[in-house]
């Protein structure tokens, strides 16, 4: 574990904090372990620093994804392992996730089944990502993960600082070719604070964000479904006013131009998705 290093991101959650740091020095002796307090109004860079562990400290509260990105600048391994400081996870399952960095570039704690699945927007958003990426994917948003430290440099620019970090690097990464596994590990109920994700506002959050990868990696897949769907209900009534009616349908004619446009229109996207990413 000399080159894992241990990223908590913590906000207001020295209550847990304390606990989780002492399993993690005890069972990882070689790994770094780093606390981002994200500008908690509690004692949580006292407790870090208290248990003999290097904590950063935001000013103030710049958000989820902001703390990941801090751990991932000031660690100074090949891997950052993302471990929510809330205590929702068991310490124990490090070694199942950190095990595999050797073959993978990212490889997301995939929680239980019935936690994934246990709300409509979770489910729409898995299935919408899975459909997009042309990946299945269990977990798209889990915090516990291990990652190749220079992709998360790499794609900093495209990283929300919120809740969307998570989902984002896991399209990213999927979209860009990088190994990637899911490895399942427990959940718990948090043992301090509550959760800051409000599941309308996040939500459709995460559904744009998705949206924006699939524009930036494969646009094809969101323009392509929609010139079929306008010529799929164009051409039939095209057809049939001309066959059985003798003129042309103004209607129908609007929908097949404007199918080939959003089919142009992607053809243009994808082309210039290909030169931003090179």
């Amino acid at each position: 574990m000399k080159d894992v290093t241990i990223v908590l991101p913590a906000y207001n959650e020295a209550e847990a904090l304390a606990k989780i740091l002492g399993e993690l020095k005890k069972k990882y002796k070689e790994a770094q372990v780093l606390v981002v307090d994200d500008g908690s109004t509690d004692r949580t860079a006292e407790v870090a620093r208290k248990a003999g562990v290097t904590a950063v400290s935001h000013p103030y509260n710049k958000g989820y994804g902001a703390a990941l990105k801090t751990g991932a600048r000031a660690a100074k391994t090949e891997y950052v392992l993302y471990f929510d400081s809330d205590g929702q996870f068991f310490t124990d399952d490090i070694n199942a996730v950190a095990a595999e960095r050797n073959k993978y570039d990212m490889v997301i704690g995939a929680r239980p089944k019935e936690f994934t699945m246990k709300d409509m927007g979770r489910r729409v958003m898995k299935a919408m990502a899975s459909y997009l990426s042309g990946k299945k994917i269990p977990d798209i948003n889990c915090g516990f993960r291990l990652i190749r430290r220079q992709r998360v440099l790499d794609f900093m620019s495209i990283l929300p600082d919120g809740f969307s970090f998570t989902t984002t690097i896991t399209l990213a990464m999927l979209q860009a070719g990088d190994s990637v596994k899911f490895q399942p590990v427990r959940v718990k109920p948090r043992e301090s604070g509550k959760s800051g994700i409000k599941k309308m506002r996040h939500g459709l959050r995460f559904m744009l964000y998705i949206l924006r990868m699939v524009m930036l990696f494969n646009p094809l897949k969101v323009f392509l479904p929609v010139s079929l769907a306008l010529f799929a209900v164009g051409f039939p009534v095209f057809a049939y006013f001309l066959l059985f009616q003798a003129h042309v349908s103004q209607t129908s004619l609007m929908l097949i131009l404007f199918s080939l446009m959003t089919f142009l229109f992607g053809l243009v996207a994808d082309a210039i998705s290909v030169l931003v990413r090179k």
